[in-house]
């Protein structure tokens, strides 16, 4: 085929097919690099098209389209078609293939569609690649390969992209136990109530803010760990817009519900394993999809609004599925010092309540600090404090 679909709507969920640039002898009009070919788009900055013959991405005499860049960006597109699609769930199909990395060792590019990003792709030559993915409505869809932030490659090709039109799905997540390894496209039921306050949160798909303000409340708020700092014993944290498939967080939410709350038009992505890891600096936290796990001792969760720090030696079962939990490096906190001194920087001066697992029940603190003179102290630091009517040492 030598041409490109801007526009399609299948009849009765049939497949319509939008591969560009197959086996055709006619390519050879493109064999050198070229400023652009038609039907064919990017969002780098410089850099080159080519349809072209490459016998290290692609096997015998395949054609396939090809980018080149000396220096490309580490986001956004990197080779894509656009068309324009009806509301609907749909799954697209492809061949990817990367080489020559550039500011990185670990490939950090997926197959996308718009916002709906496929599964990490490997180095090496064109292999299959899918994704699913629901357009709310009628509009034009970005759809190819796409640069995550991190590092970019030098060589991209892409080939055979095929697209399906699929029954909607429906997905439960929250309490039990989720398969990390599922993926698709449709409605999700949130099976895990959400508090006025703080929660730990993962899930498997993308929340623009927009929409975590609809779910969680106007003014709801999702924060990465950004950092620990040992001197100072504090825990800094960094606001984001949007929740990220697969990426542990604390959402704020300013509005309480029960569960059974309805998302619809979600695209499930897979998940790297049961607990998924994000790291700051001296900090770590760590979504759990399995239906209960073992916080380790001083780890760090979310109980009742509060942030709550293990001081069990043998760990604490607190996190169902879609939970979190935060580990600190360099951090032992005494027991018997209560909160010893640890801050919460939540990034806007606002403080929260604090809590310690004790011989194995839960004691809370209000987070709210005074003086020997009464005053309140937002940001403790070491000293004699009065916590919850109680004079508590800061070390």
């Amino acid at each position: 085929m030598n041409t490109y679909v801007n526009g399609c709507n299948p009849v009765n969920n049939g497949q319509f097919d939008l591969t560009y640039m197959l086996v055709n002898p006619e390519l050879s009009a493109y064999a050198a690099w070229t400023p652009g070919i038609p039907g064919w788009y990017t969002d780098q900055e410089g850099g080159n098209f080519q349809a072209m013959v490459n016998a290290e991405l692609g096997p015998g005499d395949e054609h396939f389209m090809e980018y080149w860049s000396d220096q490309p960006k580490t986001s956004g597109f990197v080779l894509y078609q656009k068309a324009t699609l009806p509301a609907g769930t749909y799954k697209m199909t492809g061949r990817v293939g990367l080489l020559q990395n550039v500011g990185g060792t670990t490939a950090n590019m997926t197959f996308s569609a718009n916002e709906t990003d496929g599964t990490q792709i490997a180095v090496g030559p064109l292999a299959d690649q899918s994704v699913e993915f629901v357009n709310t409505t009628e509009q034009e869809v970005k759809i190819g390969l796409k640069a995550q932030t991190g590092n970019c490659y030098r060589w991209i090709g892409i080939n055979d992209i095929k697209m399906y039109k699929v029954p909607a799905k429906s997905y439960t997540v929250g309490d039990g136990e989720w398969v990390y390894t599922q993926e698709g496209a449709g409605d999700v039921t949130l099976n895990r109530s959400i508090q006025n306050g703080w929660n730990a949160y993962i899930l498997p798909f993308n929340m623009t803010q927009a929409e975590v303000e609809t779910y969680f409340g106007e003014g709801a708020q999702v924060k990465l760990v950004k950092e620990y700092i040992a001197e100072t014993e504090k825990l800094k944290f960094e606001t984001i817009d949007g929740l990220r498939a697969n990426v542990p967080c604390l959402i704020k939410a300013t509005t309480a519900a029960a569960a059974g709350t309805v998302i619809p038009a979600r695209t499930i992505i897979p998940a790297s394993a049961t607990e998924v890891v994000y790291e700051g600096t001296n900090v770590t936290m760590t979504g759990c999809y399995a239906s209960q796990t073992n916080v380790p001792a001083n780890g760090i969760f979310v109980q009742g609004a509060k942030l709550v720090y293990n001081s069990g030696a043998d760990g604490f079962n607190f996190v169902y599925s879609t939970r979190a939990y935060i580990t600190l490096n360099g951090w032992t906190p005494d027991p018997d010092a209560g909160i010893k001194g640890l801050n919460i920087d939540f990034g806007d001066d606002e403080a929260t309540g604090i809590a310690t697992i004790e011989n194995g029940e839960l004691k809370i603190y209000t987070g709210k600090a005074y003086d020997l003179s009464g005053r309140e102290v937002k940001n403790p630091t070491k000293g004699l404090y009065i916590i919850d009517g109680k004079k508590v040492f800061l070390k």
